[in-house]
């Protein structure tokens, strides 16, 4: 039975590490080594937050301190999605051993014993950086035309496939005396006298 943990943990998807009540490491496997470039056999035993090194350069607290502590408050350095008993998801940035700086998605939980009582907690780790590069792009591609929408002197709209307003400038608010909020989201067809005809 522990044998076969032992392999599903070391087959798993995502960085996952584990650690005792003391802070010791007591599980490190292989994606972990993958990503972090530290092998299990030189990492699992060992205390004072060393697997916190090759995600930020120095020894510090990361989820599993936090689970065990949930006393403490999270460090600011971490974006929380969600907290709840024995468990917390969040996001965060680092730098890989290799010098590559990432943004990750973790998820700390609490880890039990064969009498329920609390004996550590596991993290999995996993880089989300090319999705956060694309959502950031998609976000400046945003704010890029909206800028150009609004900066236009005419009347601009956008309109989607169903007809809606999706976006206007300041020049359509004053060529319809309506404010933004009640335009989008209203059919376009639906500001002129002949909604059909227009449409």
């Amino acid at each position: 039975s522990r044998q076969l943990i032992s392999d599903i943990f070391h087959h798993l998807p995502d960085a996952t590490y584990a650690i005792d009540c003391s802070d010791r490491v007591i599980a490190w496997n292989r994606m972990m080594e993958r990503m972090t470039g530290i092998a299990a056999g030189r990492i699992i035993g060992s205390s004072g937050q060393p697997y916190a090194t090759p995600f930020f350069r120095e020894a510090r607290k990361t989820l599993v301190d936090y689970i065990l502590h949930p006393e403490e408050e999270i460090a600011s350095t971490y974006s929380v999605l969600r907290r709840e008993q024995g468990m917390i998801i969040a996001e965060t940035e680092g730098i890989l051993p290799n010098g590559k700086p990432v943004f990750l998605r973790a998820k700390a939980s609490l880890l039990y014993d064969e009498t329920g009582s609390v004996a550590g907690a596991i993290e999995s780790v996993r880089d989300i950086t090319k999705s956060k590069m694309a959502e950031k792009a998609l976000i400046s591609a945003g704010e890029y035309r909206r800028t150009l929408i609004e900066a236009h002197i005419d009347p601009l709209v956008t309109i989607g496939p169903d007809g809606e307003i999706q976006d206007l400038n300041a020049a359509t608010e004053a060529l319809t005396g309506m404010k933004r909020d009640g335009l989008i989201g209203r059919s376009f067809f639906s500001l002129f006298i002949e909604p059909e005809s227009a449409e």
